[in-house]
């Protein structure tokens, strides 16, 4: 992103800030560019390389997006990089997505530890969760 000099807010979903270098974004957006993260997460932030010199850093909860409750009591969390799902029906099919589309799931157990880190797209009873590990 280090010559992307126009950006206004740059948004950042987990909790602990993840590895940059000093040089992933411009001076231009360290200084005029608002950093959106996690409630809670804000030390993480200003303690770590690149993101520290952002001169703008909002903790947001919209970004949070560790858990996600359905209106039928369906829910899915991430505990220590494993994918928890309560409240689905009995022998409910699980797929979980990258996002590249590859299903990198596709079973019946309520708790999975995917292969792979980031953002993910569980589905379960007709309903999509977007989750970060």
């Amino acid at each position: 992103f280090y010559g992307c000099s126009g950006l206004t807010d740059v948004i950042s979903h987990s909790e602990t800030a993840p590895k940059i270098s000093s040089y992933t974004f411009s001076t231009t957006t360290y200084n005029n560019a608002t950093l959106r993260i996690p409630v809670g997460s804000l030390s993480s932030y200003q303690s770590a390389t690149g993101w520290k010199k952002f001169a703008n850093i909002v903790e947001d909860a919209s970004v949070s997006i560790e858990k996600i409750e359905a209106d039928n009591g369906l829910n899915v969390t991430v505990e220590n990089g494993t994918i928890i799902i309560n409240g689905c029906t009995d022998n409910a099919t699980v797929e979980i997505y990258n996002l590249n589309g590859q299903c990198v799931y596709k079973g019946h157990d309520t708790a999975i530890t995917p292969n792979t880190k980031g953002m993910h797209l569980v589905r379960v009873n007709g309903k999509t969760f977007k989750l970060m590990l």
